[in-house]
């Protein structure tokens, strides 16, 4: 399954097309229901807002690099198969977080989604997270 992702630089010039094209930032804002402030955020690079970006027809998504292979990228899911992969393989979630490096409870949290990826990550061969952007799939009308 090939996916097709955006670099952040092209959402930024994407936004700033949309901005120039819509006659500023408030007039984007209010053709797509958006907060300016929202606007202003993503322009800036401060945070990236799903509605932003769905006024683009994108989704923000984060992908984890390989350490093997930094350009290949792989979604959370991924990230979470390998690691309770590796806690399978350590027999228990006791001697899985001594190997991480973690109290047991917090390798609980993280394997429930209650604490981020951060501390395994490096351990099971991936890097810190970036920001992609994919097309939002287009609704199908009937013929």
């Amino acid at each position: 399954m090939t996916e097709e992702l955006i670099h952040p630089k092209d959402f930024y010039r994407k936004l700033n097309t949309a901005i120039r094209a819509a006659g500023g930032v408030t007039a984007f804002a209010r053709a797509h229901g958006v907060s300016p402030r929202k606007v202003y955020d993503a322009q800036d690079g401060a945070r990236y807002h799903e509605e932003v970006a769905r006024a683009l027809g994108l989704a923000v998504t984060v992908r984890y690099p390989v350490i093997a292979d930094p350009k290949t990228l792989v979604a959370g899911k991924v990230v979470y198969e390998k690691l309770n992969s590796f806690i399978r393989a350590s027999k228990s979630q006791r001697a899985a977080a001594e190997e991480l490096g973690v109290s047991v409870s917090h390798l609980s949290n993280i394997v429930n989604a209650r604490r981020g990826l951060a501390p395994v990550l490096a351990h099971l061969g991936f890097m810190a997270p970036l920001t992609r952007f994919a097309p939002l799939a287009r609704p199908v009308k009937d013929a």
